[in-house]
């Protein structure tokens, strides 16, 4: 075998579950040099060929097994790159998340060519496995109050999204603290359409260089109910 793929296929990674995935794309760049292993005289002449061998043989020339290698593939790459964007420490996850993750399922359907029939039931376990997520209202929360994604083209419109926003507005900012929860609520338009100290080019400038929280310490003089919640969710790990 290293004769003719000359690495591991196996590939180390930090979790078990990135082992997984680099393990199968490294087989699956190898699928012409594995067969050519299989039709080998080497191979032929070994004792695992007369044996457990030709079991393995099968399976390698089997277009089936690597058909459904790409599938995996397809609908697993975009997830890893979730993952490790959680896992990095130079960026805090809680303000990108959501859009993470809704381009991942994106880039599944692209990747299965946007036909339903393909990504509906892998689009259905993301579903189910976020409906779960403690976190959930928080992370559209701060989906809608990251001006990286709020003033992107793409920005999603999906109503869970504002649905978020206004559970995490009553739970963060108490009944006591009703009228600064009306403000709050008011003074998002002057972010969303980009208005009073949002309009500067500075703001927009800056969105890529400055961390979600300093970037509304900032900017947000003129919204400063606004600016406290948004601080408080984006500042979350």
């Amino acid at each position: 075998m290293r004769k003719h793929i000359n690495r591991d296929l196996i590939q180390p990674a930090p979790t078990r579950f990135a082992i997984a995935f680099l393990t199968l794309d490294s087989m699956f760049s190898l699928k012409l040099p594995l067969q050519q292993m299989f039709t080998s005289t080497e191979w032929e002449g070994s004792s695992f060929a007369k044996k457990e061998g030709r079991e393995i043989k099968k399976i390698i020339f089997n277009e089936t097994f690597w058909g459904s290698m790409s599938y995996a593939l397809k609908t697993t790459k975009p997830l890893v790159s979730v993952l490790r964007m959680i896992d990095s420490e130079q960026m805090p996850e809680m303000g990108f998340i959501y859009g993470a993750m809704d381009k991942a399922k994106e880039d599944i359907a692209k990747k299965l060519g946007n036909e339903e029939r393909a990504y509906k039931e892998i689009w259905q376990i993301i579903d189910q496995k976020w409906e779960f997520q403690l976190h959930r209202y928080l992370h559209a929360a701060a989906y809608y109050l990251n001006p990286r994604f709020q003033y992107s083209d793409d920005f999603s419109t999906h109503p869970e999204i504002k649905i978020g926003l206004m559970v995490c507005m009553e739970k963060l900012i108490s009944k006591e603290k009703e009228k600064e929860r009306f403000k709050a609520n008011l003074q998002l338009d002057l972010f969303k359409h980009k208005e009073g100290l949002f309009s500067y080019g500075i703001a927009k400038n800056l969105i890529h260089n400055r961390s979600l929280a300093h970037w509304w310490t900032a900017f947000g003089d003129e919204t400063p109910e606004l600016t406290s919640f948004a601080v408080k969710i984006l500042s979350l790990t």
